[in-house]
């Protein structure tokens, strides 16, 4: 697979969820290095975590189809650095109609509830993120990082964006039968059920070469 731009924008140096951020960047990373060159991607990570960097980096690519995947905090309308609250990355009426022409995937709180559809008609692609707070529990770090990638990697490998996020589901239950911990279960379980799609649940990864 070639030629697949994709900007990943997580907040690894947040005080609380940085270092699972941090991990599942390396997780997807890892993944993304036998599918995409890496020429193909961009990292706006800890000080780069950045409104004005990650502008730039979306300006240079957004007139061809792309992946934005931003694991971060967020709020109804904006995806955010929870360590500033005042510094807003993505939000509604200041930069959306930069993802134009993006696949968004977010691992973020509640932007599901508002700035997924407003992404979609400011002409982003698709959009799945969570319409309601979304967590991990440390002691099953993994096992949350498998949940939060699963449905990113299997577009990848060439389902439609709806039936990845349909097997992340699936997947996620799987994943809460292994586990004896009652509130890792119940998040788990709450993670799956916050997530949602809009846009065209029809793309695959081929239109994004």
């Amino acid at each position: 697979m070639t030629n697949v731009h994709t900007i990943f924008a997580f907040d690894t140096a947040d005080s609380s969820m940085g270092r699972f951020f941090d991990n599942a960047l390396l997780d997807l990373l890892h993944y993304f290095n036998s599918r995409v060159p890496k020429q193909s991607y961009y990292q706006a990570v800890a000080n780069d975590f950045d409104r004005a960097f990650i502008e730039n980096i979306i300006s240079s690519l957004n007139e061809k189809p792309f992946l934005f995947i931003a694991y971060s905090h967020g709020e109804t309308t904006a995806i955010i650095c929870r360590d500033d609250y005042n510094k807003v990355v993505i939000a509604k009426g200041i930069n959306c109609y930069l993802l134009a022409n993006s696949f968004v995937y977010t691992f973020c709180c509640e932007i599901g509830k508002e700035l997924g559809e407003h992404l979609v008609a400011q002409n982003a692609m698709t959009f799945i993120g969570y319409d309601k707070k979304v967590g991990y529990i440390p002691n099953y770090e993994q096992e949350f990082i498998d949940c939060a990638n699963f449905a990113v990697k299997e577009f990848l490998t060439g389902n439609t964006i709806g039936e990845a996020l349909e097997k992340s589901k699936k997947y996620h239950n799987q994943i809460r039968d292994t586990i004896k911990d009652p509130l890792a279960k119940i998040t788990i379980s709450s993670n799956k059920n916050s997530m949602v799609l809009f846009g065209n649940s029809k793309l695959v990864i081929n239109d994004f070469i």
